[in-house]
């Protein structure tokens, strides 16, 4: 969230919810956009983990209001809920970035623990699960 923060416009309202902390806050928060008038981006994180039928099609019904901006994120390309969006698959960390990462954290980057972490599915989640 930090990195995006960083290239968006100060003036843009983020809203980011992460379906594996919050699972049961996405309806409120989607109502809530829905509400404002103002720009919004909605991240939602771990999308994949969403099965309420009723909030994908609200999630859905954004695509036709201009003023909010919808960011899905999944760890986990099978099982996705039907969304009628775009899908923009990022390519494989590399090991470089991954190092550049762990030291932007002020981590130490031992090479058993970047391969380890390359060979998970979502190797940030991972490191995030590391550093806690």
């Amino acid at each position: 969230m930090k990195d995006l923060r960083a290239v968006i416009p100060s003036s843009l309202t983020v809203q980011y919810i992460d379906l594996r902390l919050n699972p049961d806050d996405l309806q409120t928060t989607v109502s809530g956009c829905l509400q404002q008038q103002n720009t919004i981006l909605l991240i939602v994180h771990n999308f994949n983990l969403l099965q309420n039928d009723v909030v994908i099609e609200r999630l859905n019904s954004i695509k036709n209001i201009s003023y909010i901006s919808l960011l899905c994120i999944s760890e986990n390309a099978e099982d996705q809920p039907s969304l009628n969006a775009e899908n923009i698959y990022l390519p494989p960390l590399t090991q470089s970035q991954l190092i550049a990462e762990i030291n932007y954290r002020g981590l130490a980057a031992e090479v058993t623990t970047v391969d380890r972490l390359l060979t998970q599915p979502a190797p940030y989640s991972a490191l995030d699960q590391l550093t806690g």
